[in-house]
């Protein structure tokens, strides 16, 4: 339920940050690895360090999302308060006798504070009902501009809305994908013809 950290190479270790849950995953930040790092405990709670470890804040989930587990948090490579959260939410279990699992929501959010406050992605869908035979549904996102040298706009944004049900022997019914894009950091979303 803690992270502990060593400044001289693991002669003397500090704990930083405690918690009440197990702490899940510890995850540097790819983009500003130096000083940021990414952590999660057992219930999805998030947490952000931008002074290696020394001190860490909790990141607000955003407020429709109650638990959400296996999330991804990443920072955009030029601003390191621009955060995309992508949770997995649990709706419930299905079991057709050949698979078994989870029902799961996929959601992307973004951040310009550094997780503080968090805006819903929608892709440019049609609303549909969630019926009983869906698996999984919903949609995941990421920055385009993945490396400090890309060519592409820094604020486009690209995504996949899918959609997977299966019948009760466990097969697939329906397996539909979406490829979406931002141009202006989630503001608005455009398919891809």
């Amino acid at each position: 339920n803690q992270i502990r950290v060593s400044f001289d190479g693991g002669r003397n270790w500090k704990t930083t940050l405690e918690v009440s849950e197990a702490i899940d995953m510890v995850s540097l930040d790819k983009f500003h690895r130096r000083d940021k790092a990414f952590a999660e405990d057992i219930v999805g709670n998030f947490y952000v360090t931008e002074s290696q470890g020394k001190e860490w804040l909790e990141i607000q989930r955003p407020f429709d999302v109650k638990e959400s587990y296996s999330n991804t948090v990443e920072s955009h490579p030029l601003s390191r308060n621009c955060l995309l959260l992508n949770c997995d939410i649990e709706y419930g279990d299905y079991d057709s006798g050949n698979f078994a699992g989870s029902k799961t929501e996929e959601r992307s959010y973004l951040s310009t504070d550094c997780g503080m406050s968090f805006e819903r992605i929608a892709a440019p869908v049609a609303d549909y009902d969630v019926t009983s035979d869906m698996v999984n549904h919903g949609t995941e996102c990421w920055f385009a501009f993945a490396t400090c040298r890309s060519t592409l706009p820094r604020e486009l944004i690209y995504g996949l809305h899918s959609i997977w049900s299966i019948n009760e022997q466990g097969f697939t019914m329906q397996n539909r994908r979406k490829l979406f894009f931002s141009p202006d950091m989630g503001n608005t979303t455009k398919l891809v013809e």
